[in-house]
This record gives structure tokens, sequence and C-alpha cells, in this order.
């Protein structure tokens, strides 16, 4: 009677697919199992009935009979086939009825595997790969593993027949099931870094060499996208190892997993060579790169796409951003004193450089201190400045804010509690200012820019003026152009990283008498006008009225404009200054002879 029931609970265990609790570990049940195989033939010879003469399966039934099949396959762990060609025999079945690496003796390992695997490819690799070879121990099967939830299923969806003769891949029948890769088990959830080859000898060499999770890719870009692309999201860098004649694959492949997370090994020898009798070890001892190993091939990998160079199609949102809602061109916030300029230069960016020159007494500092007070008190906008004065002292610089911020001139006639209203009103500006008394160095001028910017979410940074910094620069370098070129391109490099806008107030060099500033008027000459995003220049213009009384007229001229392109270089735009608030306005004048350009964006 125990006989019976022992036999009825194997029976409905290798058929139904449920675990009997009749054996009290999984040993024992094999053990069983192997000496009742009477009672499976009828489902052997049902199996025979399924497969045609050419190999190919006959829907005699359901899909829902093959799905039953494949499921108590794979339960099924001692199967034997019953029945003679091994390419006519079902994937589950072929790899449940396998023999494991593990099964074989050192000798016959040895003899299966010496022909392309002795010297470089080691029996551990095989055993993590789960590699098995076929009953008739005529070819090997390669397993492909997918994912249940975030672990690797524990049985392979998928496999690949591989002759020992010929090394050719042995055709199977089609049955319909998800796709996995080759390799896919040994990827951990913390695995950030993943190889990928062509073939399962390029995987298994590499994983000997290397360490690293090696999966195989299917040579179809169209069924990898469709079934095993999600695979491989998680992956932080992709490192492709493909043959020299497919960078053309490697590139598709590139395109489907993001170019900004795939590498790609150059000069790879095909991997055919170990089947023609040169061994992969003896590539690498024999050839002219023997001293180039795996580990430096993958940390010598590199990317399709520099990652300074932007294709095309990334572009997109950047074009329809600079296109439509102008969020590049107009800026972060335009002018409200000054509003005749936003139709020049469209508003404050940040990443840029700006140079506003002019002659000594034009009134530079007067105008930059307005210009950003009207930036800066747009508190919807948040722009946070810091002011770099080296040549006005601070508290005169403060006092000058003050009067044009309260639009009325301010002495000692004041009240002290009148004064500490329109104190209290200018404190509540973001505005900041660094102290360097006596001497001090660029390198320290630099580095408080950079903290404020950082800690203090700064945007627009005003620089008064260039040649009090010039001075501050290492006393070791005395050529005067490489001071000019330091000093401007460490102001660039700010405005670029930082993405801040710079104000830089320079003095000009030395004109003839005519008057008139030009770009080559500037101090540092051709690197100021090439670093520079916009070139504004304070002109000075004096005349004589009937009574040979002498006038001044101040003109604002935009000599660069580099992203609006709009240049204002006639005297068109006449700056009025009011001596009681110490504010400019600026007043267009129509004037049918003037030169208006266009520069390059």
């Amino acid at each position: 009677l125990m006989a019976l029931v022992q036999k009825t609970a194997a029976f409905f265990s290798a058929v139904t697919g449920y675990k009997s609790k009749l054996f009290p570990d999984r040993r024992s049940r094999l053990n069983h199992l192997k000496h009742n195989r009477r009672i499976l033939q009828r489902r052997w010879n049902e199996n025979k009935n399924r497969i045609s003469t050419s190999g190919k399966i006959q829907k005699i039934n359901s899909e829902s009979v093959l799905s039953n099949q494949q499921r108590n396959a794979r339960n099924f762990k001692c199967s034997t086939l019953l029945f003679g060609d091994i390419a006519n025999c079902l994937p589950d079945e072929l790899w449940n009825d396998g023999l494991s690496v593990e099964m074989l003796s050192s000798k016959e390992w040895h003899k299966l595997t010496s022909a392309f695997t002795q010297k470089h490819i080691t029996r551990r690799s095989f055993q993590k790969y789960q590699v098995r070879i076929s009953k008739d121990k005529n070819a090997m099967i390669f397993p492909s593993f997918t994912h249940f939830g975030e672990e690797c299923y524990p049985v392979p969806v998928s496999v690949k027949l591989v002759s020992l003769t010929d090394f050719k891949e042995i055709p199977l029948p089609s049955v319909a099931s998800t796709r996995g890769l080759f390799g896919f088990n040994l990827i951990m959830s913390i695995s950030d870094v993943v190889v990928l080859a062509l073939s399962e000898w390029e995987a298994m060499f590499l994983f000997e060499k290397s360490g690293l999770p090696v999966v195989v890719l299917p040579k179809n870009c169209l069924q990898f996208e469709n079934e095993a692309l999600p695979l491989l999201t998680h992956f932080k860098k992709l490192i492709l190892w493909f043959p020299p004649d497919q960078l053309e694959l490697a590139k598709k492949y590139m395109q489907l997993l993001g170019l900004d997370r795939t590498f790609f090994v150059r000069q790879v020898v095909l991997f055919s060579s170990l089947i023609k009798g040169l061994s992969i070890y003896d590539y690498y001892t024999r050839s002219s790169k023997s001293e180039v190993s795996v580990p430096q091939c993958l940390a010598q990998s590199m990317r399709m796409l520099h990652p300074c160079i932007s294709p095309i199609g990334d572009l997109r949102s950047t074009v329809f951003d600079y296109i439509y809602r102008q969020g590049v061109t107009k800026g972060i916030a335009q002018w409200n004193r000054f509003h005749i300029l936003n139709s020049y230069l469209g508003g404050l960016r940040l990443g840029e450089l700006t140079i506003v020159s002019g002659p000594t007494g034009c009134g530079k500092t007067t105008f930059i201190s307005l210009y950003s007070l009207d930036l800066c008190e747009q508190l919807d906008k948040q722009i946070n400045t810091l002011w770099c004065s080296f040549e006005v002292s601070t508290a005169r610089l403060v006092h000058v804010m003050m009067q044009q911020l309260n639009c009325r001139k301010i002495d000692e006639t004041i009240p002290e509690r009148e004064l500490e209203i329109m104190y209290n009103k200018l404190s509540l500006l973001p505005l900041y200012f660094t102290k360097f008394n006596g001497s001090f160095e660029f390198r320290e001028v630099v580095e408080a820019i950079e903290h404020h910017v950082e800690i203090y979410d700064i945007r627009h940074v005003v620089v008064d003026n260039l040649q009090f910094l010039a001075g501050a620069v290492d006393q070791m370098i005395s050529d005067r152009f490489t001071v000019q070129d330091r000093v401007f391109s460490e102001f660039r490099r700010i405005a670029t990283e930082r993405n801040v806008h710079l104000t830089l107030v320079v003095h000009p060099r030395k004109e003839l008498d005519s008057g008139q500033l030009s770009l080559n008027s500037l101090y540092g000459g051709v690197k100021a006008s090439q670093e520079a995003d916009n070139v504004y220049v304070l002109q000075v213009k004096r005349e004589f009225d009937a009574l040979g009384i002498p006038k001044i007229h101040r003109y604002f001229q935009i000599l660069k404009n580099r992203r609006m392109g709009e240049l204002e270089m006639s005297n068109r735009l006449e700056l009025k200054f009011n001596h009681d608030t110490v504010s400019h306005r600026i007043v267009r004048h129509v004037d049918p002879v003037f030169i208006k350009g266009k520069t390059a964006p």
C-alpha cells in the first residue's frame, strides 16, 4: 500500500507540478522518480505525437496544453527523453534532460572541451552561466534567463543548442515564450555596470577575465527592443564588446540603450578565431597586443558620441524654447527704469559676461549702480546681486543707491529717523558687498565670488573695476597681456560654470582726440571683446552752443550683443543725468541717419 501511495504521489508531482509532502527533501524525491520513470511513458508518447518529422510542433491541441506541458517540464528536473534526435525536442525538455557541468568527471570534461575551452574558459564559468551538456554529449545548451519581479527567474525561459563538432547552432522548434538574456542570472540588484557581447563564448571569456557580469545580446535589434530591453534599464554603464565588423549594430544598440550610458570597446578581435584553432588565450599571448588585458580594454572603452557633442535630436527642446518661449533670449528679468534697453538687449541672461566701458568721469559706476538696482528691486525675479567695488568705497556706493532708490537727494540735513527708513528700504533688497581693504590677491576675490554665488544663490555679479583686479594678479607674471588673459578667462569661467551674469566695468585705453571709443579701445583688446557676450560703451561728446558755452552729451552705445544681435552704435540713445537723484535716464532720439546692424546670434 505504501509503495502504491508513493507511486501515486510521484505521478501527481510530475504531471500537475505540485511537490509532494511525502518526501522530506528534494534529493529523496528525485531518487525515487528515477526508479519510477515507467509511470510517465504515456506522457512521452504524447510528446512524440506533437513533433513532426521536420522537427516542428504540430498544433493538435490548444495553447493551454502546450503551456501546461512547459510548466510541468520545468518542475520535473529528472525527466529523460525517450525518443531520438535532440533537435526535435522541445526547449524545456532539452534543458531538463541536459547534464549539469558538475555531473561530468574531469576526464569527460577535458574530452568535451579541450578543442576550444581548455586554456581560457574554465569549468567555473560554465557553472556560473548554468551551461549544460546534451544527453548524447554532442551539444551544449546555453540558457537565457529573465527577471521575476526584482529577482532572476530560477529556470531559463529559452535555450540555445550549439553543436560540439562544428560549433554551429542547432535549430530548435519555435515555442512562443518570453525571451531572456544569456548571463542575466549573474546580474545582482546592486550591479551598476554590465558588459554586452554577441556570443556565449565571448561572454564566458570576458566574465572569466574581468569578473564583471556579461550578457549576450541578440543580433536582431527589433527582437531585443520588444522583449529584452526592460532587463537593462536600471544599469548606469553598459559596455558593448562587439567585433569590428559589427560597428553599425553597436550604433543601433546605443540608440536603444541611451548614448549617455553606453560605451564601446574598439578594435576587438573576432572570437571565431578560437574555433579556427587560435584560442583567445593564444591571441593574447602571441599577438602584438599581448600586453593589453581584458580589464584594460574595458577601462579604455569610449562613448560612441563624445559628451561635448550633441546630435541634432537632443537639441529639440532648446531650439523650441529659443523660438517660442524666448526664455533663453529675453533672460530672467527686464529693466523698468531703462525699458528702452529691453528692445535691444532683451533682458538679463544668466551665464553671460558683460563689459561696460567709458572715459574717466563719464558716470560708469553711477550708471551701473542704477542698472543693477533696477533688476535687484524686482523681488519676484530674485535677482540676488553681489557688488565688488574696488574703486569706490562701499559707503559711497550705498549712499548713491539710497538716492537712486528713493529718488531724492540725501545729505546731512536729512533727519536720522527718516534716514533710517530710507536705509531700511534699501536693506530689504538682496544686495551683497565685498570688503577687501588694503592689499589682496586676485585669487581671494575669485574664491569670495564663487563662495557667495553658491551660498547665497547670487545671479548678478558686478565688478568695478578690472584695472584694480589686474594689479592684484600674481606679481610673478610680468607680461601685461598674460595678466589680461588670465583675468578675462577667470571671469568667463565663473559666468559659465556658475551660471551667473557678470558685469565688468573696464576703463578704456587712451584714444586720440576724437574721443570715440570702439571695441579696440577696451582694456585687454581682442581678448576682452572675444570673451564678452555684451559690450556697452558710454560715449561723451562735447559741443559748443552759439555763445561758445561747452555742453557735454552722454550716449549709450551697444557695440556687441551676442544673443539678441541688435546693435546701436550711433548717438540715438542719450543719457540724461539728474544731479539730485544721481540717476540716469535714457532718451531715444529719432535720427534719420544712424547705424544699425546685426551680428550673428
